[in-house]
Formats: structure tokens, C-alpha cells, sequence
């Protein structure tokens, strides 16, 4: 890109908490861009907190939001890591929503890429596979093992 010149942004997925600062950010992003904005919203164990932020994103103005459950991963990956290393902020503060952030940002990262989309089809059906069809005929069966490892997700 040389100087001077802006790159066109088209599409940005924006980890959503449903507080002020996320929940304006979406349309200034949408009127200052003119980007289409997809929101993603971490599941870490916030309870009744998650029902009302799909209503709450779109109200704000993105087109599509995604709600993954990454309480395990959070908790064996980050939160057992934390408390075994002893990290307290001041000596009183466990670090709970900064050592999330890692976590939300590299799931949402994810989230537009068509292994996702994919995934995300399963899980909500329940489902370890999907008929993949071509012109109208079988074409394969998509296992949800071999799409996590295809996207570097090895969690099950």
C-alpha cells in the first residue's frame, strides 16, 4: 500500500461483550467504513448476561452474530494456567477478563472462515458430520474431526 492511500475495509468481526464501547463501536465502524460488521460473542461462563446480547448486536447494527461456548477451553487452558501461576493483580484482583481477551480475539479471528460456518452448522444440529453435495449428488461426507483439524482447531 503506498502513502496516502487507505485500504477499503469490507467485513470486521468484533468481539462483542454487549457493554457501551462495543455496542457503539458497531454502527460508528459501519458509518465511518461503510464495513459490513459481524459480531462474536464468547461464551467464558457469564450466565444469563449472553441470551440478550444477539438481540442487543443486531439492534446495534451487525449483520450476523456468532455465540461459541469456550468455558472449557477457558477454564482449562487459561483460568487452571492463572491460578497455578498465582497471578493476582495488586495482590486481591484474579485477572479474569484480561486473560480472556486471547482467547475471544483468536476464536473470532475465525469466525468468517467457511470451516467455521461449517462447524457451527454441526454443533448447533448436533451433528459429527455433513453431507457435502455437488450439482445435486453425494459428493462426500464432511467428519467435524477433520474440519477442526483442518482449521487448527484441535478441541473437541
Amino acid at each position: 500500500m503506498m502513502i496516502g492511500q487507505e485500504k477499503q475495509v469490507k467485513k470486521v468481526v468484533l468481539a462483542y461483550s454487549g457493554g457501551l464501547d462495543t455496542s457503539v463501536i458497531i454502527p460508528w465502524l459501519k458509518e465511518n467504513y461503510g464495513c459490513e460488521v459481524i459480531a462474536f460473542v464468547a461464551d467464558l461462563g457469564q450466565g444469563e448476561e449472553i441470551a440478550p446480547l444477539e438481540e442487543k448486536a443486531k439492534k446495534s447494527g451487525a449483520s450476523k452474530v456468532y455465540l461459541e461456548d469456550l468455558r472449557l477451553p477457558f477454564v482449562t487452558e487459561y483460568i487452571f494456567p492463572m491460578m497455578q501461576a498465582g497471578a493476582i493483580y495488586e495482590g486481591k484482583y484474579l485477572l479474569g477478563t484480561s486473560v480472556a481477551r486471547p482467547l475471544r480475539e483468536n476464536e473470532a479471528a475465525d469466525v468468517d472462515d467457511p470451516l467455521f460456518e461449517a462447524l457451527l452448522i454441526m454443533e448447533r444440529a448436533g451433528r459429527e458430520f455433513l453431507w457435502v453435495t455437488e450439482e445435486g449428488r453425494l459428493a462426500g461426507i464432511l467428519l467435524k474431526e477433520d474440519i477442526r483439524r483442518l482449521a487448527g482447531r484441535g478441541r473437541s
